[in-house]
């Protein structure tokens, strides 16, 4: 069962886009990302007031490469939202390649599945969640060993499934924190689905990428995305509405020292 809850209650975190880097790693590599990514929480779509969120996030990414003979295939898993408020371990599974001779534009596709439950201030909640993301990546400066610009834009689809209970008010339409005393409480059970779309947007400074040893670089990237969300009145589902966040990630990569088509990169 689903609770959603209002007020200064955090439930059912729902990030609005994956924040795996686009641009493939061409040997075989591991990746770690820390930072925030763009979405809201469940228990906001019960509020007369739709707030986004930037929910805190980390990543881990294994792209095998050449040791799988299919370069380019990564599986990846992540958790965003704080524990407390339920954020789930969601696994990803991807395919991202470059598509022009100088490496300049890279392209990347994902699919990703999770379940998440959780409980505070008698609101708890359950959801399913999944969907695919595609993404384009575009070099913005001449390739270097140190320093890259890069910008990208990315659209989502993610659907959702969501049961639960909540508290409202004494119109019985927003919902609110549940007060303490149990008879103060007036509970409504509430269910939300549907497919909820998102774009994004955002540039990424690349450090290091270039070099020949176990250091794939780091990526710190800022994104801007906007979707919708499913509303909640009464216990009733009224539809979606817009919403708009920022995130900012860091992610280092570390790996085999080796690097196809490595002779093509020149210190600036």
């Amino acid at each position: 069962m689903l609770l959603f809850s209002s007020g200064c209650t955090r439930l059912g975190p729902t990030p609005a886009l994956t924040g795996v880097p686009i641009t493939p790693a061409q040997r075989p590599s591991f990746e770690l990302q820390g930072g925030v990514v763009p979405g809201y929480y469940l228990s906001t779509t019960v509020q007369d007031e739709h707030e986004s969120a930037a929910l805190p996030q980390l990543l881990a990414l294994l792209e095998p490469d050449e040791l799988i003979h299919v370069p380019g295939l990564y599986v990846a898993a992540r958790t965003a939202g704080e524990p407390e408020t339920g954020a789930a371990l969601e696994p990803l599974v991807g395919y991202r390649t470059f598509v022009d001779a100088d490496e300049r534009f890279s392209v990347m596709g994902v699919g990703f599945f999770a379940y998440a439950t959780g409980e505070e201030q008698f609101a708890s909640f359950s959801a399913l969640r999944g969907g695919v993301e595609a993404g384009l990546d575009a070099r913005v400066t001449p390739v270097s060993r140190y320093l890259e610009l890069h910008a990208n834009l990315g659209a989502n689809l993610t659907g959702l499934d969501a049961d639960g209970s909540y508290c409202v008010g004494v119109d019985r339409l927003g919902g609110v924190d549940c007060p303490d005393d149990p008879a103060q409480r007036s509970l409504v059970t509430a269910s939300a689905s549907g497919f909820y779309p998102s774009g994004h947007a955002g540039l990424t400074l690349e450090l290091g990428r270039h070099l020949k040893n176990f250091f794939h670089g780091a990526r710190i990237g800022v994104d801007f995305a906007g979707g919708t969300m499913p509303t909640l009145q009464g216990g009733r589902q009224q539809g979606s509405t817009w919403y708009g966040a920022a995130g900012l990630a860091l992610t280092l990569g570390v790996g085999a020292s080796s690097r196809r088509m490595a002779e093509r990169v020149s210190a600036p």
